[in-house]
């Protein structure tokens, strides 16, 4: 019969199926992502298989073909490989690439990961760009201190960027948990870190310290102040 003298097999990744005499050699292709006897990207995909009588080809597609081998970390910049299970990656498999603190998916707001797959020895390049604090509810909104009377943002203000902060008459830029005085400036830097704005000093109310009257010594309350 038909099926007893003729070998079948799909050449390569086409849909069209080939049929092979008997005792017959011919010359096979690898499938897309493949190559002969070897993972090498610049390894031949085709080879020489035989149809044997029990319509089985030798050697066959599953011990020739092996899927190409790509490089193990992609191109692209501010970026890191997470989930690697192992030291090679083949065609077909699938990584996380995670971009560094402070930085995320090019064109893709708020997204700092990407999930790659291995195709053909190559392996899509992952590009990271600088966050733009808007990115997020908590981010680079101005202090909620009601003592700053106005922020000074570019726009938008990126991961490492730094605002002016001006606080209002009365007040003074102060190290947390230090004591204001009127010698310090109404004014201080604030600093954008990974969508949030981060700062060690923020508006205290000035304390004006002692009186001095002719003949008498006054003490205000620490809560007085100059408006």
């Amino acid at each position: 019969s038909v099926c007893q003298l003729f070998c079948s097999f799909f050449n390569g990744s086409s849909e069209l199926q080939s049929f092979v005499p008997i005792a017959q050699t011919v010359i096979a292709t690898c499938p897309f992502g493949y190559r002969a006897f070897s993972s090498e990207k610049t390894a031949f995909s085709a080879f020489s298989t035989h149809c044997n009588d029990d319509c089985m080809f030798s050697p066959s597609f599953a011990d020739v073909c092996k899927p190409v081998k790509c490089s193990l970390v992609p191109t692209g910049n501010f970026s890191i490989i997470a989930n690697l299970s192992s030291t090679a990656l083949y065609h077909g498999d699938r990584l996380n690439v995670s971009c560094l603190d402070g930085y995320q998916v090019n064109g893709q707001p708020c997204q700092t990961w990407k999930t790659v797959t291995c195709q053909d020895g190559e392996v899509p390049p992952v590009t990271c760009e600088p966050i733009a604090c808007e990115c997020r509810m908590s981010s680079c909104e101005g202090p909620t201190a009601e003592h700053a009377s106005s922020i000074d943002f570019s726009s938008p203000l990126l991961n490492g960027g730094q605002a002016n902060v001006t606080c209002k008459e009365g007040f003074r830029a102060t190290h947390l948990n230090a004591s204001s005085t009127c010698s310090l400036g109404r004014w201080y830097m604030i600093d954008c870190v990974d969508c949030s704005l981060r700062s060690s000093v923020s508006c205290q109310r000035e304390s004006c310290g002692r009186l001095q009257l002719s003949g008498a010594e006054i003490s205000l309350p620490a809560t007085v102040n100059s408006e």
